[in-house]
């Protein structure tokens, strides 16, 4: 037990995760639930990079589709008034997109994944251990993500703003 905040928002989003896309929550709820999905496959994209496991990649295509699904039925749902600041809307208007992108980019590394395990691609100890940085730093940047948008936190999201130009960063390097 962390706190009973933190626990009853764990019990929620474990409720949330495992219903269909079309149950309505809240955009909150919904983010909450892309962001985890997100997690789940990049998780199981670093199993199967290293284990050529075609039964977790199945996992993330699956997931890949939920993704896509929630950010259709969050962007469907959602409308701004007049009154709202525009930025601030189209903040929350876009903020779906950006994670169903992110989505779309596991998505191409899944569709590498396949054609690795296919066609008995081996990697070096070298590449493994350079992709497996880079998706435990993904995975802590969207842990991060995921616990700004249930407690908000000023600092955190600097930090997180930081560990994503530090992510960019490694990417460059490593072309």
């Amino acid at each position: 037990m962390i706190s009973p905040k933190f626990d009853a928002v764990a019990t929620r989003l474990e409720e949330l995760y495992e219903s269909p896309v079309s149950e309505s929550f809240t955009l909150e709820e919904g983010l909450l639930v892309m962001l985890s999905k997100l997690m789940e496959m990049t998780r199981r994209i670093r199993v199967a990079l290293v284990t050529d496991n075609p039964e977790e990649l199945e996992i993330c295509d699956r997931l890949a589709k939920d993704v896509h699904a929630q950010e259709k039925h969050l962007t469907s749902n959602l409308v701004c008034t007049i009154t709202d600041p525009p930025d601030m809307c189209r903040t929350v208007l876009l903020f779906p997109a950006h994670l169903e992108r992110v989505g779309d980019f596991l998505e191409r590394i899944v569709s590498c994944c396949h054609i690795k395990c296919r066609d008995g691609v081996p990697f070096s100890d070298q590449s493994v251990e350079e992709m497996d940085m880079l998706f435990k730093h993904l995975l802590e940047i969207m842990t991060n993500v995921r616990d700004s948008l249930i407690v908000p936190n000023r600092f955190l999201v600097s930090h997180t703003i930081s560990q994503a130009d530090e992510l960019d960063r490694m990417c460059q390097n490593w072309q």
